[in-house]
């Protein structure tokens, strides 16, 4: 059984969701079906939303078996005068600066009873009111199947645990809890990375890399290449200069990333009018892979399309291709896209040391080159389209996505580094310094016909990663949650991360998975419990 208990502060706007958050963590690792843990999101957002909106404050409790889920909420706001017009669609008390937010739309009771196996709703003016929801899990063991592709490496970047100083900087970053900092140096777990540059942007050392390329792949002799637009500004020089230095090594065309993040905006736009609630638009993989570990409610909301790099990995059949990705996720998404090596992949260090030369010297190839090199077009926002970068808005976006709370929206573009690609530590310049610098160069004109940049479908759909439940059974998952609220129970609650891992409750994880042992927390004052035997 696993039980969940959660104050909520009205009028907290900045902390809105918190609650839901920590209860969808839960299911989600009990391994809940996917269409189950939407309805309870909705439900238990709506509640936790009306007490911010309406009460002083609240309490969340959720108890959760093997059969269903019991959730109540209780404010000592001011009370429900008609509850029958309360459950009416569109009737609202709710204030002018929650309207001025886009809350208060009158949907929530109505909301929460929709998704609800069993509603009930007491509400006493001036003391408060209690809503009681029950949603059923169907199943033991349902739930999406885990995918196990031995061919399809987790996206984790290079660690060189040799410079880390354990300064813990990058395990407070990690949006997943994927990061352990122990004597050994940083460790990940494989099935929680999602490949974004989170640990590379908070860490001072640069401990975590993209990875080594091969020295032939720097010889662009007979061969495309693919690079992020923010590369061409990494430099001192002008970004035209860049593109004639890239010619200089052989290159016989370069091709910007973004070509394709502006063909996949189009065909998700003209998807998206098609469908209901927001598309999520798979601009940035890592997005992607958050969605897949986090996000389990919104796979069914992907597009069913490649991410920008893959479609450009793919848009050249004929010829050999050199990939530059911005991340260790773009990484890994070329690399499933050509299995045989057509493809190669060169991190953008390794191709800025074989540029420099030719720019300090000289010796660049002629400016010829910007004339067969496409840069994607400024266009302004299309109606319904929420384009959002860095990680930390993104969560929150996804977080309001899956309660269904953003009306008006029909397409999200979600990066997780700030100012999308160009704002990945790997390119080595700040987002908005290269944003200055490709503004005074100005944009090329976006190519056309047959050498234009194209959307491509994805094969498979998206599904829960393998690190998104502690077990295929759900009864064991439960009874594994149940084991890890134990031994929490018995930590300090610093979040410290002096024992390697981010929180407290990771910390009680790791000890019930056998990751770590009870000498590893240095401020424990009581036995641990929880833990293996």
């Amino acid at each position: 059984m696993i039980t969940v208990n959660r104050r909520i502060e009205g009028g907290d706007f900045g902390s809105a969701g918190s609650a839901t958050r920590v209860l969808k963590d839960q299911l989600r690792m009990a391994g809940v079906p996917v269409d189950t843990l939407r309805r309870v999101m909705i439900a238990s957002y709506e509640a936790e939303m009306n007490v911010v909106i309406h009460a002083r404050r609240g309490t969340l409790w959720a108890r959760i078996d093997g059969e269903r889920l019991d959730l109540e909420v209780i404010d000592d706001g001011p009370g429900i005068p008609d509850i029958e017009l309360a459950l009416r669609e569109g009737w609202s008390t709710a204030s002018d600066e929650a309207r001025r937010m886009g809350f208060g739309a009158g949907m929530g009771l109505p909301n929460i009873r929709r998704n609800s196996d069993r509603f009930e709703i007491d509400s006493e003016v001036g003391r408060g009111t209690r809503v009681r929801s029950t949603i059923l899990l169907p199943g033991r063991s349902g739930g999406a199947p885990i995918p196990d592709d031995p061919e399809a490496p987790a996206p984790v970047p290079e660690i060189r645990a040799d410079r880390c100083r354990a300064c813990h900087a990058c395990l407070a970053a990690c949006p997943t809890a994927a990061l352990r900092v122990r004597e050994a140096g940083p460790r990940l777990l494989d099935s929680r990375c999602i490949g974004c540059t989170a640990c590379a942007a908070s860490c001072p050392d640069r401990v975590f890399g993209i990875g080594g390329s091969d020295a032939r792949d720097l010889d662009g002799t007979g061969s495309a290449l693919v690079v992020p637009r923010g590369f061409l500004a990494s430099f001192a020089a002008a970004p035209s200069a860049v593109l004639s230095a890239l010619s200089g090594l052989g290159f016989s065309e370069v091709r910007i990333t973004e070509e394709w993040e502006r063909a996949l905006r189009l065909e998700a736009l003209d998807r998206a009018s098609r469908g209901d609630g927001p598309l999520v638009a798979p601009s940035c993989p890592a997005i992607v892979a958050l969605v897949e570990a986090r996000f389990l409610s919104l796979l069914r909301n992907m597009a069913l399309l490649a991410s920008p790099i893959a479609a450009a990995a793919a848009g050249f059949p004929l010829h050999r291709l050199v990939v530059v990705p911005a991340c260790p996720a773009q990484r890994e998404a070329v690399r499933r896209e050509s299995r045989a090596g057509r493809v190669a992949v060169v991190a953008p260090t390794d191709l800025a040391a074989a540029v420099q030369p030719l720019l300090a010297g000289g010796s660049a190839g002629s400016a010829a080159a910007a004339d067969r090199t496409a840069t994607a077009v400024a266009e302004p926002e299309p109606d319904g389209v929420l384009r959002v970068t860095g990680l930390r808005h993104a969560v929150r976006v996804l977080e309001l996505a899956e309660a269904g709370a953003l009306p008006g929206v029909r397409l999200l573009e979600l990066f997780a580094c700030d100012r999308g690609c160009a704002g990945s530590p790997y390119l080595g310049v700040d987002p908005f310094v290269a944003g200055l610098r490709l503004a005074l160069e100005g944009p090329a004109p976006a190519r056309e016909g047959s050498g234009a940049a194209a959307a491509v479908g994805r094969r498979l759909p998206p599904s829960p990663r393998a690190g998104a439940r502690l077990d295929p059974d759900m009864t064991t998952a439960i009874g594994m949650l149940g084991a890890i609220d134990e031994a929490a129970r018995s930590l300090p609650g610093r979040d410290c991360g002096s024992c390697g891992a981010p929180t407290c409750a990771a910390f009680a994880e790791d000890l019930v998975l056998g990751r770590a042992g009870a000498s590893d927390c240095p401020h424990r004052t009581r036995p641990l419990g929880g833990t293996k035997p």
